[in-house]
């Protein structure tokens, strides 16, 4: 009887133990943040680009900790781009679920006196992810244009200058197609009849 007592007191302590080390694991703050907090993660960075991040920034007190909470929730297999900006004193399940479900913070995206589709692009790929090249070929295909009822010659003035929110991971397309909607607000009905 005593020996069962015994051994059940055991893995009671072995349950409590395992029990706290999880909690420790999963829920303990592990992020120290003395900035504004904000990391970019670009599309194809690995596991261990994102923790280097994380730890060329000083936000993370425990490694291991993170690591394993990434693992156990799969992280790893579903790393999406995007700027974030990471709080103070979250867990490692909080920076996880954070990361893994893409929920980033956009930026504001400003252009004024840009006269071409070159200079805008310039500026593009140094506000938001996506590189110049491949913004250029985006607004410089004629379907796109046409899609949205210009020509090639006056697609640049749907592109009004202004600052917009963005996220810095959109796409070219998106970004595009994002200007035609800020486009059609601009020239509602009662501003086309002023103009006209």
């Amino acid at each position: 009887m005593k020996k069962i007592i015994r051994i059940g007191f055991i893995l009671l302590l072995l349950a409590f133990f395992a029990g706290g080390t999880a909690y420790y694991f999963i829920y303990w703050p592990n992020i120290q943040v003395k900035d504004k907090g904000i990391i970019y993660i670009q599309k194809g960075d690995s596991f261990v680009t994102v923790l280097t991040t994380l730890q060329s920034k000083g936000y993370v007190e425990n490694v291991y900790t993170l690591r394993k909470v990434a693992d156990w929730k799969k992280y790893p297999a579903y790393i999406k781009s995007g700027r974030y900006r990471i709080q103070n004193g979250m867990s490692n399940n909080a920076l996880v679920n954070l990361l893994r479900s893409g929920n980033q913070e956009a930026v504001n995206f400003t252009f004024h006196n840009v006269r071409t589709f070159q200079q805008l692009a310039g500026l593009v790929s140094h506000q938001l992810e996506m590189d110049s090249l491949t913004f250029l070929q985006t607004v410089q295909n004629p379907e796109i244009s046409r899609e949205l009822g210009f020509s090639q010659e006056n697609f640049k003035a749907m592109f009004i200058p202004n600052t917009y929110q963005l996220y810095w991971n959109i796409t070219p397309r998106d970004f595009v197609y994002k200007m035609a909607g800020e486009y059609k607000k601009f020239w509602n009905t009662a501003r086309r009849e002023k103009a006209a």
